[in-house]
């Protein structure tokens, strides 16, 4: 009976102190990861805090496209060469600055000698090949573009059938709770994500990787089939609409991508479209594969592996080899149409 009554005690006291020592711990997380921008998605508390603080609880600085971009004229102006950028996240700039983009950052450079380009980033968060076309079918009904570039990533290849990833446990089994606690703790993000990740280390869980090889591995397969006919679609009312149209790929930023990609018959699906298609496609393997031993460099935070401002930085100058020349050439051969 003592012994009950010792314990009862004791849990007694101890319940104050867990009372007062989680709000303390959570306070101290948050500054401790204060740096954090965003997550690789927008459900935690990172990524909510980081949207209300760029854009508003209404994401109300978004532009009538709901894109990340300023209000453009329907008609664009005389003169102006229009570059159009559609694509997810990547392109969105998820965690960086706009400023840091490597859309931004090619209309800049454009437009060192006089302002004739206008780089329109029409990207959104969460994007899928189903978007990207009817954005993509939108603009072209609805204004004027002089060239549209495909931002490309290996998840594309999913669209919105995500019922065939690898499931690891949460921490809280429970849906509801498990939301809540992530949006709104930070401590609760952090474990959670280091018991996913020890999940996968221990083999208990399929990695990403060996899921998209097992679904898209064979190039006869389905999925594979209906993955790649939306990039024929894009590209084919591309040219239906007589815009110039060429992709950028992007690979998944991690170390492998060294010596031992995962994703690299994914990538050369993609580009087997484009010589099929006859259209210009950059692949930026290559171009970041010096940096993959240090691949944080290239990470928005250790939290989000969407490419950093250094990394967009690195795209910016790939594009601007790859597609300047051509641009600017365009732009001259109209401008002089419109003097004549």
């Amino acid at each position: 009976m003592k012994k009950f009554f010792y314990s009862v005690i004791l849990v007694l006291l101890l319940l104050p102190a867990i009372v007062l020592i989680l709000p303390l711990a959570e306070h101290a997380a948050r500054y401790y990861y204060r740096d954090i921008t965003t997550t690789g998605d927008a459900g935690s508390y990172f990524s909510k805090n980081w949207l209300l603080q760029e854009f508003g609880r209404d994401l109300v600085k978004l532009n009538s496209w709901r894109t990340r971009e300023g209000e453009f004229e329907v008609n664009k102006p005389d003169g102006v060469f229009r570059i159009v950028v559609i694509g997810d996240s990547l392109t969105f700039g998820q965690g960086i600055a706009e400023d840091d983009r490597f859309t931004d950052l090619i209309e800049e450079r454009l437009n060192k000698n006089e302002s004739m380009f206008e780089v329109l980033n029409l990207g959104r968060m969460g994007a899928q090949p189903i978007d990207e076309i009817r954005m993509l079918k939108k603009l072209t009904a609805e204004t004027t573009i002089d060239f549209v570039l495909l931002q490309w990533f290996v998840n594309d290849f999913e669209g919105y059938d995500y019922s065939h990833r690898p499931d690891p446990k949460n921490v809280l089994p429970w849906r509801e709770y498990h939301d809540r606690y992530r949006r709104h703790s930070v401590i609760y993000f952090v474990l959670n994500t280091m018991w996913h990740r020890f999940q996968a280390a221990a083999g208990k869980v399929e990695t990403y990787a060996d899921y998209m090889v097992r679904r898209f591995g064979d190039s006869d397969s389905q999925s594979t089939k209906l993955a790649l006919n939306d990039v024929r679609e894009f590209i084919r009312h591309a040219k239906s609409a007589n815009v110039p149209v060429a992709i950028v790929l992007f690979p998944f930023l991690m170390p492998e991508l060294a010596d031992d990609y995962s994703f690299d018959f994914m990538h050369e699906y993609v580009l087997q479209v484009c010589e099929q298609e006859t259209i210009q496609c950059l692949d930026l393997r290559d171009v970041y594969r010096p940096y993959a031993e240090d691949v944080a460099r290239l990470h928005v935070n250790q939290f989000d592996a969407h490419p950093s401002a250094f990394a967009n930085k690195l795209a910016a100058e790939a594009i601007m080899d790859a597609f300047a020349a051509q641009w600017i050439e365009q732009a001259d051969a109209a401008e002089t149409v419109l003097n004549d």
